[in-house]
């Protein structure tokens, strides 16, 4: 597995936001050169400043880190060492400032002045941040390793200087030598001009030498000290000046030469002494100043070489800056804008609001989250507000949790303790060494609380005790004064209810008194009245005293330190209690005995002692541990430890034990296990198979009492199957089944002990369900399976009426049909005489007879053999009674007849049910078996009976031969009336229309209508005479002469318009009762009437010619070829024209106008231009002719004003020649 760390070191990642924008408006303003960036430890302030290093690769950082971890600092300048006169500091802290190791380059701090030291330490560190090619005039030795091509130059260097004088001086004896005949030097070494050559080469290379040494030199205090004759002179005094004063030129130069934009002084606060800031400032401020001037000059230079074409202020001048990264609290509010130019504070990454974030955050990255609780990590994330504490208790528990991989222990625990140490880390290590005020809480304090609890529980028990007496005596004095004959009173009950609770009270103290000593530190804190002092002398660690209180750190906390990583065993255990930590319930234990020798009996009231081999033992020797046991026991029962008894059942080697001592001391244990879901269906059917065999009766119906043990049983379809039953163990079982009353609903046969089920059926021990039902039959009958199982069932069981079955059945009837009822499918097809069975049975309800009768299929074919007459209407619901005249008849006469509905719904949809069906039933059969009252009664209903269908009602009234001479029966709907009508059952008199005017107006016409003949003879006179009436039968086929006959009573004026009558009756009313406002309608029909109607619409007309033409009727050209025929007048006949020459064509026009004397007018219709005289009507049939198109205009003839000319068509007129 790879593990994931968490470096300690500044990130250059994190999100700046506004602190780039600040850091931007720094550089931009060049007189901001001291920075101050704030904020407490932790707070981010280096990831701050690398991530913007990042953005800004144009400037060079170098970074001056003081780190100082050894002793406190201080908070403010206030606390500011004070120097005397010569500059040394009156505080004894040297405050590490004699860094004499390597590379201090010669430069001392004061050990009496810590600025002094800080100065030394801020030089040594600027000395070797720096690149020493950048400073090559500094006098501080810097050790480098020179390259091999500077060392091969070096040497030849030297060896030129030194070889090339002997060549000049030594040339005449090497050319004596080598000039020789035998020697092997060529010409060219013996030239004379090599000395010269070699001279010069040695010049030039002197030249070298001492630029390179005057170079190096250069700038550099060769000599402190020269000595005369033994006495000394300083060169360069070497008094108490600090290091910034003696070596300022140094430290300008290194600066300036350095080439960074920024320094940044970090962790410079931890040394609390302000005054280097001062003196930083002034060291800033100096560099900047030379640095402008160095600019200045070179601008002059600039400016003379170029003639002034650039501009000096055109030139930058470089700005160095100095950052500061300390923390709020270093001034005070008065001093913390003396030192600097700009402050940026940094808001903390991690604080008391967002630690709990961060953790999470680092937790999940290392894959360590789910480790703890999440109250756990909120609560402790309050403690922490370091980012770097954070990461290093990360990588910390990673490593420890690798470690003890192994050790089984409390994850939040091993947090806490690892925060613990980081957090106090001196307290850590007095922890381990065995002393502190920690180790000693944990010890001797502890062990006083103890013996306070103890002398606590003692003084309440004693209590108690006493209150118990007072409460005994009480109740045994009332007792003396009682009579013995009396019952015990209410208050009687109540004293021995008061007794029972404080004895209850008092055990429950023992069992805490006997638990006391395994009981941790915070549990004891938790009973102390003043909790904190407990905690007197680490009230200064709030974070101890919370690990403490929660107990995340306590008595065992050596177990997380180290870890004896050797075999597993009783000691683990043991440990384990102790440490009320559980092992799993089935951790093995090498010895028991041993085991249960290094416990205390108050250690068995809590889950860490649950344990599968150790109970196996306690049950093993019961005898020796009974107080163990019941407390065990008494433990399962008070913590509902169903999770220890659903494995114990499982792996336990004692279980029957188990089982029976633990239904003896926890009654209500079924229940639990019934309802929890830890138990497996194999379980729970062996724990109830060992309580019916080994409990006692008392407790399996104890058990019962508080949970389904019964119900259990009974729905458990392979309770049966238990193996290895011998006849006595089968009788014990079905005894205590029949003592807990046990009825089962299924029972898997295949898998059933076939003697133990033949025992549960002779007892009856099984419900009437669907699945034992059908088992018996296919079993126990040897019944085929087939629908009749559900259809048939009550047929197919009494047809062997000696089974067990059978008689159960007879015996449970109610309970069977409302079995029957729901498994039927809604469909019966029991025989007619077993469905008599029960419809006649004394114990089936009447509900369930009802319901029984809707599902059966089977006729009955007479209501009358059903003795509950209740049931009839039933019967003929669901059409079970066979359809008659009989049950018909049977039933209104014995059960509805009583009834405010004689007819009720039942009857009604009994006989509307066989509506195809006549009656066959005669008027007298019906006296004859009932009584001609009866009958009477009946016929009344019938007729009376509105909620019949119309059909059924017809059938039975054609069968009936009724006759009302006097009919009276009000309410009766219209349709039956209607029907009696049609079947002549109402006898046409005066009396009997008067009544039907009054009560069933709607039906007087079909009255009349049925029976004309007999109305117009014997009924019809001017009493009984109604226009209304008459006036719909003058549409009906009747006579014509049965029409005239009604009309002649007539004397109202009788409308024919729209009316469907015949021409006889036409003419007899115009004669007779003309309605005046019909003579539009006539005028507009005249075409369509007989020829005898025409005369009299051409009569009526004649005498109504003003009417005509006033109401301006359009006439048809048929009657207006009549009208103006007639001696009526010129000036009429025109007026008619003009009223009804829209409709006329051009040939009927001609014709009209040459009858109304205008035949001049046809001449414009030729294309004349004629004239006629000037009047209204006149001008109007010129309108329409103009309109029509047959003139082209008309107008005033010019001269003759009283006539009209009209104006034809010359070309293509519309009539021709």
């Amino acid at each position: 597995m790879k593990f994931r760390f968490h470096k300690l070191t500044p990130r250059d990642d994190v999100e700046i936001g506004i602190y780039s924008d600040a850091l931007d408006y720094v550089f931009e303003q060049d007189d901001l050169k001291n920075i101050a960036v704030t904020g407490p430890f932790g707070a981010g302030k280096s990831s701050i400043l690398e991530s913007y290093k990042k953005q800004r690769c144009d400037l060079t950082f170098i970074h001056i880190s003081l780190a100082r971890f050894d002793e406190p600092v201080s908070s403010t300048v206030d606390e500011e060492p004070k120097e005397n006169e010569n500059g040394n500091s009156n505080n004894n802290d040297n405050g590490n400032g004699n860094d004499n190791g390597n590379g201090n380059n010669g430069v001392k701090g004061n050990d009496k002045n810590p600025i002094h030291g800080l100065e030394g330490r801020v030089i040594n560190q600027l000395i070797h941040s720096i690149d020493a090619q950048k400073v090559p005039k500094t006098r501080f030795g810097i050790k480098r390793e020179l390259s091999a091509f500077s060392l091969t130059q070096v040497t030849l260097l030297l060896v030129g200087l030194t070889l090339l004088p002997a060549v000049v001086f030594l040339f005449d004896k090497w050319v004596d030598y080598a000039g020789k005949p035998n020697n092997f030097a060529p010409e060219w070494l013996l030239t004379p001009s090599i000395p010269l050559l070699a001279g010069i080469v040695w010049v030039l290379l002197f030249i070298i030498a001492t630029f390179l040494l005057v170079r190096f030199f250069h700038g550099k205090n060769v000599f402190s000290k020269i000595s005369i004759k033994g006495n000394s002179i300083e060169v360069f005094p070497d008094e108490d000046d600090s290091p910034f004063d003696k070596h300022l030129d140094e430290l300008l130069y290194i600066v300036e030469k350095s080439g960074a934009d920024v320094f940044v002084f970090e962790d410079i606060d931890r040394y609390g002494c302000t005054g280097i800031f001062a003196r930083l400032r002034e060291v800033n401020q100096l560099v900047n100043r030379r640095l402008a001037s160095t600019a200045e000059k070179r601008h002059i230079l600039d400016f003379l070489q170029d003639e002034g074409v650039t501009s000096m202020q055109d030139k930058d001048v470089k700005n160095i800056r100095f950052f500061y990264l300390i923390r709020d609290d270093l001034f005070s509010s008065s001093e913390r804008t003396k030192f600097f130019d700009f402050l940026i504070p940094i808001v903390p990454i991690v604080g008391i609001a967002n630690a709990y974030e961060n953790l999470i955050g680092m937790l999940r990255e290392s894959g360590l989250e789910n480790h703890f609780e999440d109250q756990f990590l909120k609560e402790i994330s309050r403690y922490m507000d370091d980012m770097r504490v954070l990461k290093n208790v990360v990588n910390e528990y990673t490593i420890y949790l690798e470690k003890l991989e192994y050790a089984d222990l409390d994850h939040n625990k091993l947090l806490a303790l690892i925060i613990y140490k980081n957090v106090y880390p001196r307290e850590f290590v007095e922890l381990q060494q065995g002393r502190g005020q920690v180790y000693d809480l944990f010890n001797s304090r502890k062990e006083k609380l103890i013996n306070e609890e103890i002398d606590r529980l003692k003084k309440q028990i004693d209590e108690l005790r006493m209150q118990e007496t007072e409460v005994q005596g009480g109740s045994q004095e009332a007792a003396f004064t009682r009579n013995d004959s009396v019952s015990p009173s209410e208050d009687d009950v109540a004293l021995e209810t008061e007794v029972s609770d404080i004895e209850h009270q008092v055990d429950e103290l023992l069992r805490e008194k006997r638990q006391v000593h395994t009981r941790k530190l915070r549990d004891l804190a938790s009973n102390v009245k003043d909790g904190d002092d407990v905690f007197k002398g680490i009230q200064h660690q709030p974070l101890t005293v919370y690990l403490i209180r929660y107990g995340y750190l306590d008595e065992y906390y050596a177990y997380y330190m180290s870890y004896f990583l050797g075999d597993i065993g009783d000691h683990v255990f043991l440990r384990s209690v102790t440490d009320r930590e559980p092992k799993e319930f089935t951790y093995e234990l090498g010895n028991p005995e041993e085991v249960m020798e290094g416990l205390r009996l108050g250690h068995f009231e809590n889950e860490e002692v649950l344990n599968n081999d150790l109970l196996d033992y306690v049950l093993q020797n019961e005898s020796s541990y009974g107080p163990q046991l019941r407390s065990v026991l008494g433990q399962l029962r008070r913590e509902r430890r169903l999770d220890f008894v659903s494995q114990y059942l499982q792996f336990g080697k004692e279980r029957t034990a188990f089982v029976r001592n633990l239904n003896s001391s926890w009654p209500q244990v079924w229940s639990e296990i019934f309802d929890s879901e830890q138990f497996s269906p194999e379980q729970r059917h062996l724990y109830a198979v060992d309580t019916l065999l080994h409990s006692p009766k008392t407790d399996i119906l104890e058990l019962n009492e508080y949970g389904p043990f019964e119900g259990y049983i009974s729905d458990n379809a392979n309770f049966l199957a238990i193996d290895d039953l011998d006849e006595i163990k089968i009788k014990r079982i079905t005894s205590n089944l029949q003592k807990l009353g046990v009825k089962f609903n299924r029972i898997n046969l295949e898998d059933s002990n076939p003697s133990l089920f033949s025992a549960v059926y002779e007892a009856n021990l099984y419900a009437i369900t669907e699945a034992m039902v059908f088992l018996i039959l296919k079993e126990i009958y040897a019944v085929p399976e087939s629908n009749d199982y559900k259809h048939r069932n009550y047929s197919l069981i009494v047809s062997n009426r000696d089974q067990p079955l059978a008689k159960y059945v007879n015996s449970k009837m109610n309970h069977y049909v409302e079995w029957l009822l729901g498994i039927c499918e809604s469909r019966i097809d029991d025989q007619e005489e077993v469905a008599l069975e029960i419809l006649n049975h004394p114990e089936v309800s009447l509900e369930n007879k009802k319901q029984y009768l809707v599902y059966l299929e089977t006729i009955i074919s007479k209501v009358a053999s059903v003795s509950d007459s209740d049931l009839w209407s039933t019967m003929l619901d669901e059409h079970v009674a066979k359809y008659s005249d009989e049950n018909v008849l049977h039933y209104y006469f014995n059960y509805s007849e009583s009834l405010d509905e004689p007819f009720d719904s039942s009857l009604i949809k009994f006989m509307e049910a066989n509506e195809g069906t006549p009656p066959k039933v005669t008027y007298k059969e019906i006296g004859e078996k009932y009584g001609s009252q009866q009958r009477s009664k009946w016929l009344r209903d019938l007729v009376k009976c509105n909620d019949l269908a119309d059909s059924v009602y017809e059938l039975w009234m054609q069968n009936l031969h009724l006759h009302y001479v006097k009919f009276n029966f009000e309410e009766i709907d219209e349709s039956k009336i209607a029907l009696l009508l049609k079947h002549r059952k109402i006898q046409m008199n005066s009396e009997n229309l008067e009544f039907m005017r009054e009560h069933y107006e709607e039906q007087v016409e079909e009255y009349i209508y049925l029976n004309i003949d007999v109305f117009i003879q014997e009924v019809l006179n001017k009493d009984t005479f109604d226009l209304k009436e008459t006036l719909p039968l003058l549409e009906r086929d009747i006579g014509d002469d049965y029409k005239i006959d009604l009309l002649e009573l007539a004397t109202d004026a009788i409308s024919i318009e729209g009316k469907g009558y015949s021409e006889r009756v036409q003419l007899h009313i115009l004669e007779n009762n003309f309605e005046e406002t019909d003579l539009p309608w006539l005028i507009e029909k005249f075409d369509t009437m007989g020829p005898s109607v025409k005369d009299m619409i051409v009569e009526l007309c004649e005498h109504r010619v003003d009417e005509l033409i006033s109401e301006g009727y359009s006439i048809p050209f048929n009657l207006l070829n009549v009208l103006l025929d007639l001696e009526i007048g010129q000036g009429k006949k025109q007026a008619l024209l003009a009223n009804s020459i829209e409709q006329l064509d051009l040939m009927k026009t001609v014709e009209c106008l040459e009858k109304v004397d205008l035949g001049d007018l046809v001449r414009a219709f030729k294309g004349g231009n004629p004239r006629v005289v000037k009047t209204d009507d006149i001008e109007r049939i010129l309108l329409v002719l103009r309109e029509k198109g047959w003139i082209s205009d008309y107008g005033a003839d010019w001269s003759n004003e009283e006539q009209f000319r009209a104006y034809g068509f010359r070309k293509d007129p519309p009539l021709k020649e």
